[in-house]
């Protein structure tokens, strides 16, 4: 029989051994598995800031989880920007990604925090009469060098990655809403010019029938006319598909696919403020997300580097138990010790590849903020050139556009102009409208990318006080054949 004081022992060193195991686990802030005590500082340097305010965590949830009814989420008659980012920021499955991600970052951080488990071996190491030898033990090894803490730091930086990047994925999403909102928008407005430039064509078209059957009208001019109301009607009918097409692609945008889109709601003359490079440059570089991940990812690289420095210190390995003999003496207790020695592999190779990274994590930094500066050039160029234009158009090209076809109306009524160069000049005042609409467009996926590297909420941005929205240009005219058809040639107007 085993004497109790030896069974004790063999009990107290099993128990050694798990208490070493206890008190080494870190202490866990309670409802989130991580540590509570903060990790180890990263030594400073200047490209890194110090505290890096984390952003919020998001929870994950499920999608198509906006509020809609049934009606409303096959049918949106009337549809505003604000509601259409609404509608893709609760239901694009990009952020659902993004949000997923951040719940397995926070997994493997804890995971990889957590202390060894003990082993436990039991059995009969010889077997057979009186030399039979029982045995009952634990094993645990003991890491040392705050090598659990340093992963887990590294692990943690991950997490704010996953957080940086759901930040920039809901950017996206709403760069990509905005952008095709405003392509629609502009496709909306080119309809509504052309058709106008349809009207008028078909009633120039009658006109000229009606001229060419009173003996007053050519076979040209009819032909002519016809041309251009068939050439008119072909463009619209093209834009149109072009409009339906991509009301698809903007309820495909939030989503919901299913989502039928009547009108889009928006003003292509909206103002907008001035952007100067150096403020919207110093904006772009303090707050966009790719900057802090570029951040994060050389703070994770020094705390591994930290790990592969403290790799080759051992850990060492303790086994305690009991073993019972049935030959004389019969109780006997057990303790081990294990410790690999770093001869030769101290993790000379790993420490160089630590290095190695984190000076290419402070370069891919700057390559970051090369690529964010050359984004931010190119779009405020694109703004600026496409709001000189817009400005042309406004003050010189569609004003002299409209004043021409009022001109040419009255030398047409006067008999002075042929019908065929006041069709030209109305041509003239449909392509200065379509150009305007344009400008408009290409001013606005100017604004839509600024404001994703600036990753603007707020959207459109708000423009000076003062500012007043830019009126849209005039209407045309239909023309209309003259009262009584010229019986002699035009006259010259007086010089």
């Amino acid at each position: 029989m085993m004497r109790p004081s030896m069974r004790w022992l063999g009990i107290a060193c099993c128990g050694l051994v798990a208490t070493n195991v206890a008190t080494a686990q870190p202490s866990l802030i309670p409802g989130t598995g991580m540590p509570r005590s903060s990790p180890p500082a990263v030594p400073s340097e200047s490209v890194i800031p110090q505290e890096m305010t984390p952003l919020p965590t998001a929870t994950l949830t499920e999608p198509n989880s906006v509020s809609l009814t049934d009606d409303v989420s096959r049918e949106l008659s009337n549809a505003p920007l604000s509601a259409l980012e609404s509608l893709a920021l609760a239901n694009h499955p990009s952020i659902q990604t993004a949000i997923a991600a951040i719940s397995a970052a926070q997994g493997n951080a804890l995971q990889v925090g957590l202390y060894p488990n003990p082993n436990f071996i039991g059995g009969a190491t010889q077997w057979g009469g009186s030399n039979t030898f029982w045995i009952g033990s634990m094993s645990q090894e003991f890491v040392v060098a705050n090598k659990l803490r340093l992963q887990r730091s590294a692990a943690l930086q991950e997490v704010r990655q996953a957080e940086y990047n759901l930040t920039q994925t809901r950017f996206e999403v709403l760069t990509t809403v905005r952008a095709v909102f405003y392509r629609t928008l502009a496709l909306q407005r080119r309809s509504e010019a052309l058709t106008q430039l349809v009207e008028i064509a078909r009633k120039s078209f009658e006109s000229g029938e009606r001229l060419k059957r009173g003996g007053e009208g050519t076979l040209t001019d009819e032909l002519q006319l016809k041309i251009q109301y068939r050439r008119a009607a072909a463009v619209l009918a093209s834009n149109n598909q072009q409009l339906a097409a991509a009301k698809n692609s903007l309820a495909a945008v939030t989503g919901l696919p299913e989502l039928k889109i009547g009108r889009v709601d928006g003003i292509l003359e909206s103002p907008i403020p001035e952007m100067d490079y150096a403020l919207v440059r110093a904006g772009v570089l303090a707050q966009n997300a790719q900057i802090g991940k570029a951040q994060a990812e050389i703070i994770r690289r020094r705390f591994l580097l930290r790990r592969a420095i403290v790799e080759p210190w051992p850990n060492p390995t303790i086994q305690s138990g009991y073993q019972y003999y049935t030959s004389f003496p019969h109780n006997q207790p057990i303790l081990l010790a294990s410790v690999p020695i770093p001869v030769w592999n101290r993790n000379q190779g790993g420490i160089r590849q630590a290095r190695a990274n984190v000076s290419g994590a402070a370069a891919n930094l700057r390559v970051t903020e090369t690529n964010l500066s050359n984004l931010t050039a190119d779009a405020l160029g694109r703004l600026h050139s496409s709001t000189e234009l817009v400005k042309e158009f406004e003050k010189e090209i569609v004003p002299a556009a409209t004043q021409t076809v009022q001109l040419a109306q009255a030398a047409y009524q006067g008999g002075q102009f042929s019908l065929l160069q006041l069709l030209q000049a109305q041509r003239d005042l449909v392509d200065a409208n379509l150009g305007y609409i344009d400008a408009q467009q290409g001013r606005w996926e100017a604004v839509v990318d600024i404001a994703q590297l600036l990753q603007l909420d707020n959207f459109p941005p708000t423009a000076p006080n003062g500012a007043e929205s830019v009126e849209m240009v005039p209407e045309m005219e239909t023309p209309t054949a003259p009262a009584e058809a010229p019986t002699s040639a035009p006259t010259a107007p007086a010089k």
